[in-house]
């Protein structure tokens, strides 16, 4: 937007949904800039006024969708101003080894041949191959290339490895106690159904929304979404792009994404307006094997000649993810590492599960003996089985799997009969990020012994895990609903916060725009805290500009003031 204005004249906006797109114009219009859109979802009368307000130079901003420069004599009417610049949202887009691929972005190279004008492209999830990619189809000459700011220091990234439905479910109803929106995202229609449902059972303000649903049932679940002070969105990642509340406190993906750049995009919805927030990644091998099943399914669309390729990089940013997963570095590093960020944190983000956990240390005799147990029924399962079958092996579980194999006449049957599956199964998630198990396998994943597992199980060197043992499994417990004052508040002003949000919703609901489009909950808790009296001192408050002063100062100072009068 800063280019934009600074250069002057029209700047042409490319943006890939309508939703995303009128969310930027509400915003723009608000700020009091001249700015249209043209898409598919506006009237014809109203797509022809904005072409004529372009063409008499009225506007400072005019989105459109990529589709349109295909449309017959538009990229003509175009060129019949000069644009100032134009700017490509979502270039990630363009790339058809990117995780959001869109052909339509394909025809965007004309552009430069069209108009000899800066193009700036814009995207938050680009690894270095994908940023080539779009420098290469935009075809622009030496472009700068800045790669910066997947750091987001109040987030905090955690991974948890659990294969019980019921526990995931739990864990998401006391991760969505949260004072404000909280999005869980589903690989699955039906599981989102399902999940949606458990949760309103339970007392959450939850809502569904999928393509299976209609029209009409999504956009009340956005509804709620964009209005309510507290609410959870269920959804599959059709609940995607143009998303753009300030408040998402927590980010949940109940099962594994297919890719890093998708669980980034989809995790970095949370905490835009600065504040604490969390992004909890639950997963299991299952989930695995699900995407590996889709992308045999898809493979069928790929050209023949590209189908060995297509099915490698799938492969491979499906393990990276799963890398991601299982790893022991810091969350947030490996983030920045994985799109190119330059910037680096020799001592971790101190934020993330990992940074939190203990760093891997040298165990004592009693933890050695048992990890070369793990590890001995791991080598003696051949590789042919996975965790679930390890951990009743070494618990010595009658199971008609261990009777059906024989498995029950293995030297390391039942030689830890006194640990729970549970506490075998989080030593074996310790191994796995340690390197001396891995997991491998397509439908149904397996462990394998690694060189380095290998030594410690015939005793040549050393195990060394960082924290591992599982909690004792809670007794399932309804959770109370959220109290809506913020603990970070005090007690003084939470009348006044209640206050101005009450204001907020009427005065959004007056506007017809979303109350998060006036002003962030960073901005009322500001107001509460400075309590200003004058304009030039609501002017300070962070997220008040002159033209929010001018509308809104007066009804703001009266509140305050009268809020502090019954003090």
């Amino acid at each position: 937007q800063l280019p934009g204005i600074a250069r002057s004249g029209t700047t042409l906006v490319i943006s890939p949904l309508i939703a995303l797109m009128e969310d930027q114009v509400a915003k723009l219009k608000e700020l009091g800039l001249a700015v249209e859109r043209i898409h598919s979802g506006r009237p014809r009368a109203d797509s022809r006024q904005a072409c004529l307000d372009y063409l008499s130079g009225k506007l400072q901003f005019l989105f459109i969708a990529p589709e349109r420069l295909r449309v017959a004599g538009f990229p003509d009417l175009l060129a019949k101003r000069q644009l100032s610049l134009i700017a490509i949202d979502e270039a990630h887009c363009i790339s058809q080894w990117g995780h959001d691929f869109r052909p339509e972005y394909r025809s965007l190279g004309r552009l430069k041949e069209l108009f000899d004008i800066p193009i700036a492209a814009f995207t938050a999830t680009a690894t270095p191959r994908v940023q080539q990619e779009i420098v290469a189809n935009l075809k622009l000459r030496k472009p700068l290339v800045r790669v910066h700011g997947f750091y987001r220091q109040n987030l905090s990234f955690a991974a948890l490895m659990e294969a019980s439905e019921r526990r995931r479910g739990e864990i998401i109803l006391k991760e969505t106690v949260v004072d404000g929106a909280a999005i869980v995202y589903c690989s699955s229609r039906k599981r989102v159904d399902e999940l949606a449902e458990d949760l309103r059972s339970a007392g959450r303000p939850a809502f569904a929304y999928h393509a299976g649903l209609e029209a009409d049932v999504r956009e009340e679940a956005h509804r709620h979404f964009r209005d309510d002070a507290q609410v959870v969105i269920v959804a599959t990642n059709a609940f995607g792009m143009g998303v753009d509340r300030p408040d998402v406190r927590c980010v949940i993906h109940a099962q594994l994404p297919g890719t890093v750049e998708a669980y980034y995009q989809e995790a970095g919805r949370a905490g835009r307006d600065g504040l604490p927030a969390k992004c909890l990644l639950l997963h299991s091998p299952g989930d695995v094997a699900i995407h590996e099943f889709f992308n045999r399914q898809s493979v069928e669309s790929v050209p023949t000649e590209k189908r060995g390729a297509w099915e490698k990089h799938r492969q491979d940013q499906l393990d990276l993810m799963r890398r991601y997963a299982y790893g022991a570095g810091c969350r947030q590093q490996a983030i920045m590492d994985y799109f190119g960020d330059a910037e680096t944190l020799p001592s971790g983000c101190s934020r993330c599960d990992n940074c939190q956990t203990p760093e891997a240390a040298p165990v004592d005799d009693k933890t050695q003996e048992t990890v070369r147990i793990l590890l001995s029924g791991a080598a003696r399962l051949q590789g042919r089985f996975g965790g679930s079958q390890l951990a009743d092996l070494v618990t010595g579980s009658d199971t008609v799997q261990i009777r059906r194999y024989g498995h029950e006449q293995l030297p390391t049957y039942g030689r830890l009969k006194s640990m729970t599956k549970r506490q075998v199964q989080a030593m074996v998630q310790a191994l796995i990020r340690q390197g001396y198990l891995r997991q491998e396998g397509l439908r149904y994943p397996v462990l394998a012994v690694t060189d380095e597992g290998r030594e410690i199980m015939h005793n040549r060197s050393q195990a060394r895990l960082g924290s591992w043992e599982s909690p004792p499994p809670k007794k399932s417990r309804k959770i109370s609903p959220p109290r809506s004052t913020p603990s970070l508040l005090l007690e003084e002003n939470v009348g006044l916060r209640e206050t101005l949000r009450d204001w907020r919703f009427r005065k959004s609901r007056e506007m017809g725009t979303p109350p998060y489009t006036l002003f962030w909950d960073r901005t009322l808790d500001e107001l509460c805290a400075l309590r200003p009296q004058t304009m030039d001192a609501l002017l300070s408050v962070w997220g008040m500009g002159e033209r929010k002063c001018r509308v809104f100062g007066k009804e703001l100072l009266s509140l305050i003031a009268e809020d502090s009068q019954q003090k």
